[in-house]
């Protein structure tokens, strides 16, 4: 049950890591259009994003987690639990605090990942 809660906690630290630096990037633009100081200095405005910060602070704190996690447990159930648990929680991130779209086949795509970490974790 230890191994399992480690997998929750660096899944949920990783999507809030990708939902900050999504929220964090909207209205930067940060496409490259040639010029790379306009470039560099709208990637460096990210700097004066308070999300940023915590983006920042929540992926280190999930590489953390995942060093404890390959420390007790085989990567051959890890990883894929947690690859599993990832996309599971930014999908309903990207619904619930982004505001995106979940089509029907996606909603079944994410029940057809929520059996398969069942299975995973009766092995």
């Amino acid at each position: 049950m230890l191994n399992f809660f480690l997998n929750f906690v660096c899944a949920l630290l990783m999507v809030t890591s990708n939902t900050l630096i999504k929220k964090s990037i909207q209205g930067i633009d940060l496409s490259w259009n040639g010029n790379l100081l306009e470039w560099i200095n709208s990637f460096l405005h990210l700097l004066k994003v308070p999300k940023f910060w915590g983006a920042i602070l929540s992926f280190f704190m999930s590489i953390v987690t995942w060093f404890l996690i390959l420390s007790k447990q085989n990567i051959t159930t890890a990883y894929p639990l947690q690859i599993s648990l990832v996309f599971t929680f930014t999908t309903i991130s990207g619904y619930y605090f982004l505001n995106e779209r979940l089509s029907i086949s996606g909603s079944i795509g994410l029940c057809v990942i929520l059996l398969g970490v069942f299975i995973l974790l009766k092995s």
